[in-house]
């Protein structure tokens, strides 16, 4: 069982870091237009989901990696408003 634990740890650090860069970028550019909100809502709520199956099912990992993920995309939402008037400058 140890494996299948440290498998699904694995698999929490690489997702839970897929939306990083993405991140970054948006806020160092503060520009989010290109970001889709649909997906940004979808997200969040399979997030919320996830995280309330995981707990039913005792499921650390998909709890925190979901919870990871649901951070960002929630951040990333809230950037896509916040900066939804600003116009683009190039920080190069």
């Amino acid at each position: 069982m140890i494996y299948i634990d440290i498998i699904g740890y694995i698999g929490t650090v690489i997702l839970g870091i897929t939306l990083i860069p993405q991140v970054y970028k948006t806020y160092n550019e503060k520009r989010a237009d290109n970001l889709s909100g649909i997906y940004l809502y979808l997200q969040i709520i399979a997030n919320l989901l996830f995280i309330s199956y995981a707990y039913f099912i005792k499921s650390l990992p998909v709890i925190i990696c979901n919870g990871i993920v649901l951070c960002f995309a929630s951040s990333l939402l809230f950037a896509k408003y916040k900066f939804r008037n600003q116009e683009y400058q190039s920080i190069a």
